[in-house]
């Protein structure tokens, strides 16, 4: 879909007139737009405004259940979540805009940042229901600084005990 201004119908950059329409092409002449429409009809246009749609890319994911549904705002599809990234799917997780077709570059990596991280921690949980302890305990902290202290609390998720920091 597109909004199209007709020729003419700009006056001091206000829009007096805007339709919304599906186009077929645009050709462009010295000065004037032409918006060819799906129907065969034409609008010269001073103006064209076009809103791509996102679309969610989940068909490797579909044998597992996952789906998208339509974001309230029009801009397409959306794999929904819960705030710490789990989908429908038990064990998978889901973050920047496939979440969310709004989010820019920034707020998309952070919100893949939190989501893996959260996913690790539901993971060493899941493995080791007695973590919970070591996390309250905060013995944890030593290990979960740095990459190095992540593999090192995964690699003893499996086990009942933590090393001494």
């Amino acid at each position: 879909m597109a909004v199209v201004v007709p020729s003419g119908r700009l006056s001091n950059q206000v829009v007096r007139c805007a339709v919304e329409v599906a186009v077929g092409r645009m050709t462009t002449s010295s000065s004037v737009c032409t918006v060819e429409l799906s129907d065969g009809g034409r609008i010269p246009a001073d103006t064209v405004l076009i809103g791509p749609r996102f679309k969610a890319r989940v068909e490797p994911f579909d044998a597992l259940g996952l789906h998208t549904i339509e974001h309230p705002s029009g801009l397409g599809d959306y794999v929904q979540t819960d705030a710490n990234g789990a989908t429908n799917v038990p064990g998978l997780y889901a973050a920047g805009n496939v979440t969310d077709p709004s989010q820019q570059v920034l707020a998309a990596a952070a919100a893949g940042s939190k989501v893996a991280a959260l996913a690790v921690l539901s993971t060493a949980l899941l493995l080791n229901p007695n973590l919970h302890t070591h996390l309250a305990s905060g013995s944890v902290a030593n290990y979960a600084l740095t990459p190095a202290g992540w593999n090192q609390l995964i690699g003893h998720a499996a086990g009942d005990q933590l090393p001494s920091a």
